[in-house]
């Protein structure tokens, strides 16, 4: 049996120089997500509590991605900005269930 591989490198933005994990400033590979060099994780969360679960449903699903308990996470809530925004609807919102 013989096998074969191909390797393309790629460089992805937030993933090098020293936003890498273990420097001296914190790593945030995108605007949700936040981990500083002590291991805490922050994670800003741009939707409202408004019975839907989403302080504890979205912060369970990052939580399970990191592999940590969902008690480790410090949720935030975020202001307005275009980073949050929903690319389907346009806007940053609340709503549905």
């Amino acid at each position: 049996m013989a096998g074969g591989g191909l390797v393309i490198g790629i460089s992805l933005p937030g993933c090098a120089g020293s936003d890498k994990p273990g420097g001296d400033k914190p790593f945030a590979p995108n605007a949700f997500l936040q981990i500083t060099p002590e291991n805490k994780i922050a994670f800003y969360c741009p939707r409202e509590e408004m019975g839907q679960g989403v302080d504890t449903g979205l912060a369970t699903v990052i939580a399970e991605e990191l592999d940590v308990a969902p008690q480790k996470l410090d949720v935030r809530r975020v202001g307005a900005d275009k980073a949050y925004v929903n690319p389907e609807m346009g806007i940053q919102g609340t709503g549905g269930s």
